[in-house]
């Protein structure tokens, strides 16, 4: 009751300020995570007070469910369900994973609509993304249902797509043209996406699908990517058509997309009939037909029961799982996370790790065996086959190597991790303002090596190396630039101070040819801006492949083939061209045949000639030069880069200098300096921005962008030579 008075009363507060605009950025924390495609979401929401009728129907629910509490050290494979919500990115994967776990009455902690229990990293809850997949378990009627909620679609290791969201149709709307101005603050939703051996991983573990489509939106590209991985499993999809409370949701059309998707991605009669399930996750309530009562997500957890098959084990006694994830732990060691092939297994069990030839990696004893419910997880003293668990007890395993039984030689079948697509120098931070910011605490190579090579023993999608290039960096590849910037991110704020170089995408040669890595490119734009984009992504050496008018009218969905490396930097143009208003995804493709060199993608800057303390007199001339990345007051050096230049050539500017002051009387008032604000850049925004000569100095309060050579005169000399590479 204190729990719905509390939700009321927050209503009231929402429909009392309902005439009010607040920008995502400036919302608290939980406010401003409502996201959905530009122009179809309400610029503030929070979730609507329990009904009398619901609150009575849950609580009976809940108590059914806490009656049939399944105990997990006896489990078999036929009171289990393993099941795993696919989607694409925003269509509510994390929220009905939460609702599914309330209805089973396990507490997430999250009655102000705020974090998702599944979040569980800080990245995930400030930006409301899925970064990392993650295992959950929930007992409903007898059956423990484990559910794996993955971060969004094809690539993590990954490729990264972007969903760029913004409020300024709800405000032109509400407010007209004139709020144009109050809408330049733009929600952008990062998600990293699942590598085609991930997803491989992801379905070897599970027996059935949730697939989740937005109402709205319908089937997107990552959609099609995971469906298609499914289906050529053999797993029939749950289909859950969601957020079908919206007024501009399409119920009808969106189920014969899905039909028809299904059908071109050679789905057999037996998977096409499949359950469809329409639910509202933010409100809490599945049913089985648009009519039925919207009461509770008692009928999404019945029909996962009834639709999804036990999963098939192995008829042979000894123990044997492969790795699907892995992650550290300061007191049990590495904790891996698989499902048992076959036998049972307790607590003190000695087991081998060994390789997908044969070749044993490590041996032990299972010191630990865990399983996870809701977010806590539970100690159990065995487990049994077609379980998903977690063990400790073996240092050197990682993902796709088979723990078993010592009597076991030949390796459970598992896909391999794919190679990374991009790499990135780290090195220490040598430029003059080096070790000046308070929060740094770790600054020299050998630090930043250790730390590194701990993220490439847990992160199975990164690799380290010594840098070829330079003598106290780390060469980091991976399979995204979002992928290695959330790597930075995390290592700025554990105090590391260090430099990092652009990306640059790793070319592989087949029967004497240079591939790169291709990826598909969704766009879907308002139809004024479709020929600025279809511009700017053909001069990346993209090419069209369809396009076609979008679900809201008066818009456009292009879909494209382009280079990864052509789309580095290339958001904020899109951003520029769509103001505000297009929505991009990509998607990994694969490799293709090098498409050419690409010239004038992006325009010179202006780099700072002398040290000292940047001024407005010197900064209010240089802006005719072109756009500011610094206020007057800041510290600069040479080499660091202070703006953008208006032509494709760098330009050396004198920043720091300072009016000459005269005791000679002027004849007028000198006109006031007036400068607009300067480009504040993130660490996602300013790591593709880069050129191949240039890197960010990165610190735990600053990003500064320089030259990698900050000396005129050597730079010069550099760029003659050339051995710094083409863009």
């Amino acid at each position: 009751m204190a729990r719905s008075a509390f939700i009321s009363a927050v209503a009231v507060l929402a429909a009392a300020s309902a005439d009010a605009f607040v920008a995502p950025s400036l919302a608290p924390r939980g406010l401003a995570r409502t996201s959905a495609a530009a122009g179809r979401a309400p610029v503030l929401t929070l979730r609507a007070p329990l009904r009398k009728g619901r609150r009575a129907a849950l609580g009976e629910l809940m108590a059914a469910a806490t009656e049939a509490e399944v105990d997990y050290n006896t489990v078999t494979a036929n009171t289990l369900r393993n099941v795993a919500i696919i989607a694409h990115v925003d269509h509510g994967k994390t929220t009905l994973v939460d609702k599914l776990l309330e209805e089973a009455s396990i507490d997430t902690g999250n009655d102000d609509g705020g974090d998702r229990l599944m979040d569980s990293m800080d990245l995930e809850r400030e930006r409301g993304i899925t970064i990392m997949s993650k295992v959950t378990s929930m007992s409903w009627k007898g059956t423990k249902l484990n559910i794996v909620d993955t971060p969004g679609h094809a690539d993590f290791g990954g490729e990264v797509k972007y969903r760029v969201h913004t409020h300024m149709f709800a405000a032109r709307r509400r407010f007209g043209t004139s709020a144009r101005a109050l809408c330049l603050v733009v929600s952008l939703k990062h998600t990293l996406t699942l590598s085609p051996s991930q997803v491989e991983r992801v379905m070897s573990i599970v027996d059935g699908v949730c697939l989740l489509v937005d109402a709205t939106e319908g089937p997107m590209a990552q959609t099609k990517f995971v469906l298609m991985k499914a289906l050529k499993r053999g797993i029939k999809p749950l289909v859950v058509i969601n957020k079908v409370d919206r007024d501009s949701s399409r119920v009808d059309e969106v189920e014969g997309e899905v039909f028809d998707l299904m059908v071109n991605l050679g789905a057999t009669d037996e998977q096409l009939d499949y359950t469809t399930i329409y639910a509202s996750g933010r409100n809490g309530w599945a049913t089985k037909t648009m009519d039925g009562p919207r009461v509770n997500m008692g009928d999404l957890l019945d029909a996962i029961q009834s639709t999804i098959p036990p999963p098939q084990v192995l008829a042979r006694d000894q123990f044997s799982m492969v790795v699907t994830m892995i992650e550290p732990d300061n007191f049990l060691g590495r904790i891996c996370t698989g499902r048992i092939a076959s036998g049972k297994v307790k607590v003190g069990d000695p087991v081998q790790a060994i390789d997908l030839l044969g070749n044993k990696i490590d041996t032990g004893r299972i010191t630990k065996i865990m399983s996870r419910k809701g977010g806590a997880k539970v100690e159990l003293t065995t487990a049994t086959a077609g379980d998903i668990v977690q063990v400790a007890g073996l240092g050197k395993a990682t993902v796709a190597n088979t723990i078993c039984s010592p009597d076991i030689k030949e390796a459970l079948p598992a896909s391999e991790i794919d190679p990374p697509t991009l790499v990135m120098t780290f090195c220490p931070n040598d430029s003059p303002m080096a070790g000046k910011d308070k929060a740094s605490t770790k600054l020299t190579s050998q630090m930043i090596g250790t730390r590194l090579m701990t993220e490439a023993e847990t992160n199975v999608g990164i690799k380290v190396k010594p840098s070829t290039e330079r003598s106290e960096g780390y060469d980091v590849m991976g399979r995204g630039e979002l992928q290695l910037g959330i790597l930075v991110e995390n290592m700025r704020r554990e105090g590391f101070e260090l430099g990092v170089c652009p990306p640059k995408v790793l070319f592989k040669t087949e029967n004497g040819k240079r591939m790169e890595p291709i990826e598909e490119v969704v766009v879907e734009v308002d139809d004024e801006f479709s020929g600025p984009v279809i511009q700017k992504l053909s001069e990346r050496k993209a090419a069209l492949t369809d396009m076609r008018p979008a679900a809201e009218g008066g818009r456009t969905r292009i879909t494209l083939e382009c280079p990864t490396r052509g789309l580095l930097g290339y958001r904020n143009i899109f951003f520029t061209d769509t103001k505000g208003t297009g929505i991009m995804t990509r998607a990994f493709k694969g490799y293709e045949e090098y498409k050419g060199d690409l010239e004038g993608i992006r325009k010179g800057v202006l780099v700072s000639m002398k040290t000292g303390t940047s001024t407005l007199y010197s900064l209010d001339k240089l802006q005719a030069r072109g756009i500011l990345f610094v206020d007057p007051g800041v510290e600069v050096y040479p080499g660091m880069i202070i703006g953008e230049h208006s032509r494709e050539n760098d330009l050396e500017v004198n920043c720091v200098e300072a009016k000459q002051l005269t005791n000679i009387r002027a004849a007028g008032a000198d006109a006031k300096a007036k400068l607009p604000p300067p480009t504040i850049w993130s660490l996602e925004d300013v790591i593709p921005y880069l050129q191949p000569d240039e890197m960010v100095e990165v610190t735990p309060a600053t990003l500064r962008l320089r030259k990698q050579v900050l000396d005129s005169g050597d730079r010069k000399k550099v760029t003659k030579t050339g051995s710094l590479g083409k863009a």
